[in-house]
């Protein structure tokens, strides 16, 4: 059974439910024995969406972000 409910912030351990669910409830958000989906036409790295870059030529970063932060 699903559960539809509205997610606020997102991390790598936690996931905020703003609504949809009462104090106590259970929340499975991903079944780890289960295969991860795949497309065989993917042909870029990274997350669908942001622009995987499969290039190998080594990469330098825009102005202003060369070094340890000021202070």
């Amino acid at each position: 059974m699903s559960t539809e409910v509205t997610v606020g912030a997102v991390g790598s351990e936690l996931t905020e439910i703003r609504s949809g669910i009462d104090i106590g409830d259970t929340v499975i958000l991903a079944d780890l024995n289960a295969a991860i989906a795949s497309s065989e036409t993917e042909t870029e790295s990274g997350p669908p969406g942001l622009g995987g870059d499969t290039s190998t030529e080594p990469r330098t970063p825009p102005a202003g972000m060369v070094g340890p932060p000021a202070g």
